[in-house]
């Protein structure tokens, strides 16, 4: 059991320490950016992101059942690799502003999630299967960044002729 409390704990503690560095910039300069009609209210982030983190502790977990780092070390590591490049997105989204940089990480983490799944799936099907909801997920706040950075990026002025 202390295992599974490391992979459920790692991810959510992990989680709402990047969620509170990035608060006041979402209460300030996200606030203030142009969003489409159809983004989801903010107060939705936080739950989804823990369910989600849930989920990615429990596969983890499913997987490390079946012989724990020693046996499972690529597919455990696959997962502390993209776990990475998800607690990167939010710095690099809220706190440096940079939403191309944001859009480029966020792509490389659903190729990565969908590597995952397939890993998970091999070693445990349930493990994979519970990471499904995660890629929807982040395949949704792919659309939602690149949608973001379009409203948001300023046009260069065009040449007039003379």
């Amino acid at each position: 059991m202390k295992a599974l409390a490391a992979f459920l704990l790692i991810p959510l503690f992990l989680g709402q320490i990047v969620g509170l560095l990035s608060a006041t910039q979402i209460k300030g300069w996200y606030k203030n950016i142009r969003k489409p009609s159809w983004q989801p209210p903010a107060f939705l982030f936080g739950p989804v992101w823990s369910v989600l983190y849930i989920l990615m502790g429990v596969g983890a977990w499913q997987v490390w059942k079946h012989g724990g780092w020693a046996a499972q070390k690529d597919a455990l590591s696959l997962w502390v690799f993209q776990l990475i490049f998800n607690l990167l997105w939010n710095p690099l989204f809220f706190l440096k502003h940079d939403m191309s940089l944001a859009l480029f990480d966020i792509g490389v983490l659903w190729a990565l999630v969908i590597v995952l799944i397939g890993v998970f799936v091999k070693v445990e099907p349930l493990a994979g299967y519970l990471q499904l909801p995660y890629l929807a997920w982040v395949t949704f706040a792919s659309v939602l960044n690149y949608t973001l950075l379009k409203l948001n990026t300023q046009q260069a002025p065009t040449k007039r002729s003379a």
